[in-house]
């Protein structure tokens, strides 16, 4: 299968440049066979972590004079939110970006509670706020034999995720 690298060097017409990024060492060094695959596009392989890259490269571009196209295709929930408000405020990216929703996020949200606060942590970076506790889970009171228990519960499905 062609991976969203190779993808995006067959269209046509092409982008002026290239630049993809990977921390992966080995995913890096495929990265630079396809670079050798496609002589005829300019390509840059960034060794390192997209966020912190993305991040620097959006405060640091006059956007003025630039437009830009990012494609972001995380293998899990490694995005995090700042990215995301960084290439909105740049206000010259448009942006499309792959959403963990079934493999991460969905996994992440427990049924009969909140999940783990590693867990939790996780949710907030990459949704950017705590408001998905409220969105996603509901708190009602039983009367049990031992007196009132606040029981919690997972709402959402994927369409309300």
């Amino acid at each position: 299968m062609k991976g969203s690298a190779q993808i995006a060097l067959e269209i046509h017409p092409p982008f002026p440049i290239y630049i993809f990024i990977d921390k992966d060492p080995d995913r890096a060094k495929e990265l630079e066979t396809l670079r050798c695959k496609y002589p005829q596009r300019e390509i840059q392989i960034v060794p390192g972590h997209a966020n912190t890259w993305l991040t620097d490269w959006c405060a640091t571009t006059d956007w003025h004079k630039c437009r830009a196209v990012v494609f972001l295709d995380p293998y899990g929930m490694q995005v995090d939110w700042a990215v995301v408000e960084a290439v909105v405020n740049t206000q010259a990216i448009d942006a499309w970006i792959l959403f963990p929703l079934g493999v991460a996020v969905n996994r992440l949200l427990t049924r009969s509670s909140e999940p783990p606060p590693a867990w939790a942590k996780a949710l907030t970076r990459i949704l950017g706020t705590e408001a998905w506790r409220g969105a996603f889970y509901s708190r009602t009171t039983e009367q049990t034999l031992f007196g009132t228990d606040e029981i919690t519960t997972k709402e959402p499905d994927f369409q309300k995720i």
